[in-house]
């Protein structure tokens, strides 16, 4: 599958930066199909996939084939509160052992098997809507796996893993081992 990555400047609304870049662009980029772009907070910028060359915006081709047994260096940030149990009451934060155990379940659940895994805080993010203003917690997790079913991973390198992806969470980045 072949993709474009781009970087943006970070903003405190990042998701309301990626679309009003794209936007710019006079593509389509609103779809019921498979998800045609990804972002995520890595360091200093928003770097975004998408699987639409995007005109007028420099940008890096790629294309990516996994295969089973292939052996990758997997960067991925997940939000780091639990889902809130009840309505308005705050999320409880999970601790570094519970992310790295819920990490691990996603990634195995897509077809990853875990040789190592760590994670540390990561800038928390910001939504902005009207004037409301929802701060989300990040940790960045960093593992090595094997790849146990290519097309599931795919899928998920695809789409993300996780929740929150509309607020720049569960974008896989990866490096061949």
């Amino acid at each position: 599958m072949k993709y474009y990555v781009f970087a943006l400047k970070p903003a405190a609304n990042a998701h309301e930066v990626v679309t009003s870049v794209l936007h710019r662009t006079d593509q389509d980029w609103t779809t019921t199909e498979t998800r045609k772009l990804q972002f995520a907070h890595v360091g200093a910028a928003i770097v975004v996939r998408t699987n639409q060359e995007p005109i007028g915006i420099p940008c890096k081709s790629e294309t990516v084939d996994f295969s089973n047994g292939q052996q990758l260096k997997i960067l991925v940030v997940l939000p780091a509160q639990k889902r809130a149990r009840e309505y308005r009451s705050a999320p409880a934060m999970r601790t570094r052992s519970e992310m790295i155990e819920y990490a691990t379940a996603l990634l195995a659940a897509h077809g990853a098997a875990i040789d190592t895994i760590d994670c540390k805080p990561a800038d928390s993010v910001t939504l902005k809507k009207d004037k409301r203003i929802a701060v989300v917690s990040a940790m960045q997790v960093i593992a090595t796996a094997t790849i146990t079913d290519s097309q599931s991973f795919g899928i998920a390198y695809d789409q993300g893993i996780g929740r929150e992806k509309s607020l720049g969470f569960g974008m896989l980045l990866v490096k061949e081992f």
